[in-house]
């Protein structure tokens, strides 16, 4: 837990799952960084919905994700970002009557698990200053500013990043 400043501000996370209307998460996390990957504030919320939430000011990148995953891995990447993978497993892995014990060694292809349904959103430059948020990402940047009728929203556009095959 991160220690509450004077400096503390209230944002409210809205989700707008245009990108993603069937998408049914069990709970998503929301995560802010600085410094890379190293500082972050957490939080997660039920369902398809966010809430408020308290940050101190200054600058951010924001990750949100479904947080229902077991499969998936989720590792910091060299250059401050965060990576998400499948585990490792075995071309038979999951048929009747396959066993742990039973492995086949490969020389040319690695073999993954598939991956659990993933929703994500992100934006790269998250400014919190006393009055305004500002955040932006590769198409737009986007401002809301505080007042006494508005809180300063934050609107993410989830989208799905698993591939479906058929």
């Amino acid at each position: 837990m991160k220690p509450c400043f004077e400096d503390d501000m209230d944002i409210t996370i809205v989700n707008d799952w245009a990108l993603a209307p069937d998408a049914d998460p069990e709970g998503i996390a929301y995560t802010f960084y600085i410094d890379g990957v190293k500082d972050h504030w957490r939080f997660d919320f039920p369902g398809r919905e966010a809430g408020k939430v308290i940050l101190p000011t200054g600058h951010y990148r924001f990750i949100m994700y479904n947080d229902d995953t077991s499969g998936v891995r989720f590792e910091s990447g060299e250059d401050g970002t965060m990576i998400a993978t499948s585990r490792p497993g075995y071309i038979l892995e999951g048929l009747p009557g396959w066993n742990s014990n039973d492995t086949i060694t490969y020389t040319r292809e690695k073999v993954l698990i598939c991956p659990d349904m993933m929703w994500s959103g992100s934006y790269s430059d998250v400014t919190v200053t006393y009055d305004q948020l500002t955040y932006s990402d590769s198409t737009a940047t986007y401002t809301s500013r505080l007042s006494e009728s508005n809180p300063m929203q934050l609107v993410t556009k989830p989208r799905q990043i698993v591939a479906t095959y058929s």
